[in-house]
Parts: structure tokens; C-alpha cells; sequence
């Protein structure tokens, strides 16, 4: 919501506090906030992350681990990235 601008009575995009949102949820265990904290660190140029591959990659494995659906499409990416360097 923050991200995109649609959270009332504002209606402004606002990345650092989407990201505060984001990083609560992910360090409570939620799958979806987990996958964005990986794609911010992976990405940065984000306000308040810098890129931060590794850490992405910390973030990437847990959902990995926790969440089958989208551990298959994690997994295939990490072991793309690893080729890749």
C-alpha cells in the first residue's frame, strides 16, 4: 500500500516507511514481506537499503525453505545467480 501510493489519508508513495512495514512483517514469520526484503537487498537504491546481495540471498533461502511454492522459483534463481558470477 505505501509503495504504490494508496494508503489514505495521503495518498503518497512512501518507500522508507513501507519498508519499516515490510521489515517488521518479514522478522514476524510473514512469506510475502520476507520475498520483498530479498528483492530490496538484492535491488537496493532504495532509500534506506543499500544492495546487499548476500543478505538477499540470507532472505531468498529462508523463504526457500518455508513456503515450497515459491522455495522452487527461489532456489532456481539463487543457483542462476551463482552460475552466473
Amino acid at each position: 500500500m505505501w509503495t504504490a501510493g494508496h494508503y489514505p489519508p495521503h495518498y503518497v508513495v512512501d518507500h522508507v516507511q513501507a519498508w519499516y512495514y515490510y521489515s517488521f512483517a518479514a522478522l514476524h514469520g510473514q512469506i510475502d514481506a520476507k520475498t520483498v526484503v530479498a528483492y530490496y537487498n538484492a535491488r537496493g537504491g532504495h532509500p534506506v537499503i543499500i544492495r546487499n546481495a548476500s543478505l538477499s540471498a540470507i532472505w531468498a533461502r529462508n523463504v526457500a525453505e518455508e513456503s515450497s511454492g515459491v522455495g522452487t522459483i527461489a532456489r532456481r534463481a539463487l543457483e542462476a545467480y551463482r552460475n552466473r558470477r
